[in-house]
């Protein structure tokens, strides 16, 4: 009996000490969570300036338009592509009236390829920037915006590059031996530039001076190649200029959209959670 007895002792002294620790982590907890609350009483007890949003914009049906720089970058690469037109068109064959409409045609073209490509990229932007709390919607589209400029300093040098060798073909129709119409030549200038920068660069068909690249994922064993007979290259495009640019904004937007709807859905818990303690502690 006295074995019994201790051991009922043993273990409400542990349900005891168990209680203790279970009162004294709720307590902790208590405190933390309401001295978060607390914390977020202050803040929004402070004074709030109200002004109106940096870089966003009404139009006339009341709908917002945010400002992270898309507008100054088919600006600047208008620029570009209007001196290198210039300066292109040189020859005596090329008059006022081809360059012009080479130049329109060209700028269309890229402009439509460049909005297309970027305009999951604003819906994305629209969605985020109206999920935000009033106080995160100018810091979300100024980071935006500074990313946005990295983004396009990074890949204007490509876009360059790929448009300097296009205009280098473009002055080169002008020079052939054999005199070309200038519909034709018109023509030929204005796919040589979208090749350059929007279109997709496709390489193999009937071309005989590649070599074939087999698929990684055939298993059968490969013909025998025919003696003198060269294989040829089974085609494939690489992405244009412009998509290199396009990718570096969606990476961008992507991860500064996921982290301010994160943190801003974080504070949204932490407020919840404290003004449920605080109620259910009774004060």
């Amino acid at each position: 009996m006295a074995k019994i007895s201790n051991q009922s002792v043993i273990a409400v002294e542990s349900n005891a000490t168990a209680n203790a620790t279970a009162s004294d982590n709720s307590a902790k907890i208590d405190d933390v969570m309401n001295n978060v609350a607390a914390m977020m009483n202050k803040m929004n007890d402070q004074p709030k300036k109200h002004h109106a949003p940096a870089n966003v914009s009404a139009d006339a049906s009341g709908h917002h338009k945010v400002d992270v720089g898309f507008t100054e970058f088919e600006k600047e690469l208008n620029q570009t592509l209007e001196s290198g037109v210039n300066n292109a068109t040189q020859d005596p064959q090329w008059t006022a009236e081809m360059r012009q409409k080479l130049l329109a045609n060209v700028t269309d073209t890229m402009i439509a390829s460049l909005k297309e490509k970027t305009k999951p990229i604003k819906q994305n932007i629209g969605k985020t920037w109206m999920a935000l709390p009033d106080d995160q919607k100018d810091e979300y589209v100024s980071q935006l915006k500074a990313r946005f400029e990295s983004d396009w300093a990074g890949a204007m040098p490509g876009i360059q590059s790929h448009l300097k060798i296009g205009l280098r073909r473009v002055g080169e129709f002008a020079k052939q031996t054999l005199k070309v119409k200038p519909e034709m030549m018109l023509a030929g200038s204005e796919k040589t530039l979208a090749d350059s920068l929007v279109n997709p660069r496709c390489y193999g068909s009937d071309d005989p001076e590649f070599l074939q690249m087999e698929d990684a994922t055939t298993t059968a064993a490969p013909a025998k190649q025919e003696k003198g007979k060269p294989h040829k290259l089974k085609k494939f495009c690489m992405p244009p200029a412009v998509d290199t640019m396009v990718g570096r904004f969606k990476d961008s937007e992507g991860m500064l959209s996921m982290s301010f709807r994160f943190e801003a859905g974080a504070m949204s818990l932490v407020q919840t959670g404290a003004k449920e303690r605080s109620i259910e502690v009774g004060h």
